[in-house]
């Protein structure tokens, strides 16, 4: 009995998150991405937003406008800042995301002309 219990918690845990990933592979342009929560809404669950990889100038990653209010008031702008060179960045933050909802982030280039960023969103 208690295997069984123990087996349908980590069926559930394994559910009830999710892992996005993406490939910029043209740092010199702006890209655009999306992670859409399919399914009932998630209330103060964590969201972390992970980049790695090399580029030969700089940029940054955030979360676009429209999303912004699901953020906590106080905590300021969800961004990662890309520098020249080899990143591995991660930020995390405790959001409330309703049903169907969707984020957007924004990849922008400063100075970024050869690279690649591999980029992984968790919720």
């Amino acid at each position: 009995m208690k295997r069984n219990i123990f087996y349908l918690f980590l069926l559930l845990l394994i559910s009830c998150q999710s892992t996005r990933e993406y490939t910029i592979e043209d740092v010199s342009k702006v890209q655009y991405f999306s992670f859409k929560n399919e399914g009932r809404a998630r209330f103060d669950s964590p969201m972390k937003l992970s980049v790695e990889g090399e580029v030969d100038g700089d940029g940054y990653i955030y979360l676009r406008g429209a999303e912004r209010e699901i953020l906590p008031s106080g905590k300021g702008n969800f961004e990662i800042k890309i520098h020249k060179g080899r990143n591995r960045k991660t930020q995390s933050r405790t959001i409330t995301l309703p049903t169907n909802y969707s984020l957007s982030f924004v990849y922008v280039p400063i100075s970024a002309k050869e690279g690649k960023l591999d980029v992984t969103v968790e919720f």
